[in-house]
């Protein structure tokens, strides 16, 4: 900002960094600790301008991102206007705050240095937690908080999240490993088999997904020889995942979706996974309004009718503010745009 001295403006940049790189250890152990940090750091960055540094970097380099990130922002404020439910939300348009984090820490980061730290600190911090998990599930850890037990280690980061996160560190770890030398290579490549183990032992069956694409994905993107050896390099590495997922832990959690879905065809609520009425619930709720959703916020208070309408779904006496499925609410809320903007912006 031009109204701060120089010397100010050097010192809350430090502040910022300082911050940012906190968040990057706490975030394992404590959401809670990396919100704070990076939501101080979201207010140092409007009063010292690295805020609006960071959006003219994002807007000269990543035009694709900042168009789809307008185009978003867009939608969940105008949402506003057909809600079902605006005070509830005006709550989600608050709670946004996050994504301007993107140009924050693009700017904080543009150094190849400070990348390299918090990387560092990240990858330090995901490294302990996962041998935290690893003690949870040999039962000499005694932890069981938000999902996560010896069962379902997940530690503190919960099996909501476990293997996005995970699936994503170990996709980052090849591609890294890729580029050093041969012993930081295959240090990295086995901390990446061992994160994607572990997400094999947690519940999350949507990060089996991510564990299972995204280091495909990367391998084939690497490896430089012909299409017909890259086809069989893929298909050993996902016949080696799915030999973990029959001889695992994760074999009666495919089994137990399979039943779910089988119950779903015969129309029995009661005997498949919530997530199935919740799922069902929601694409009902998108149905009352097909072609523009029933606005931001509008689908808590939507859900009664449907609940009233189908009173064998296996709900919970709350009535449940999402569906458990980003696109689902996204297209609940929004219709069909909405979800084609959430995936333009993924």
């Amino acid at each position: 900002m031009r109204f701060l001295p120089p010397a100010l403006v050097h010192r809350l940049e430090q502040l910022n960094l300082a911050l940012i790189f906190f968040a990057a250890s706490a975030f394992p152990f404590s959401v809670a600790a990396t919100n704070a940090a990076l939501g101080g750091a979201l207010a140092i960055g409007l009063i010292s301008g690295q805020l609006i540094s960071g959006s003219r970097l994002l807007w000269r380099q990543h035009r694709h991102l900042c168009l789809a990130l307008l185009a978003y922002f867009t939608l969940v404020v105008f949402g506003l206007i057909w809600s079902h439910d605006r005070a509830w939300g005006l709550h989600i348009v608050s709670r946004q705050w996050y994504w301007l984090l993107i140009p924050l820490v693009a700017i904080a980061l543009a150094k190849q240095q400070h990348r390299r730290i918090f990387m560092l600190l990240l990858s330090t911090g995901l490294a302990a937690h996962l041998i935290f998990c690893l003690g949870q599930f040999l039962e000499l850890i005694d932890f069981a908080k938000d999902g996560s037990s010896a069962s379902d280690p997940t530690g503190h980061i919960g099996h909501i999240g476990f293997g996005f996160v995970y699936g994503f560190w170990a996709a980052w770890l090849l591609h890294w490993g890729y580029l050093q030398s041969t012993g930081k290579r295959y240090s990295a490549w086995l901390l990446a088999i061992f994160a994607i183990m572990m997400v094999f032992l947690a519940e999350g069956r949507s990060g089996y997904i991510i564990a299972a694409f995204l280091p495909l994905f990367v391998i084939w993107k690497l490896l430089r020889i012909r299409t017909p050896l890259k086809i069989l390099i893929a298909a050993t590495v996902f016949a080696l995942l799915l030999a973990v997922l029959a001889l695992g832990p994760a074999q009666e959690r495919i089994q137990w979706t399979i039943q779910s879905m089988q119950s779903m065809q015969q129309g029995n609520f009661k005997h498949a996974e919530q997530r199935w009425s919740l799922w069902f619930t929601a694409v009902k709720v998108w149905q009352s309004h097909p072609f523009s959703g029933v606005g931001t916020g509008g689908y808590p208070s939507s859900v009664a009718a449907v609940k009233a309408a189908y009173p064998e779904l296996a709900l919970t006496s709350i009535t449940p503010a999402h569906p458990h499925n980003m696109y689902l609410l996204a297209l609940s809320r929004w219709g069909p745009l909405g979800v084609l903007l959430l995936l333009s912006l993924l």
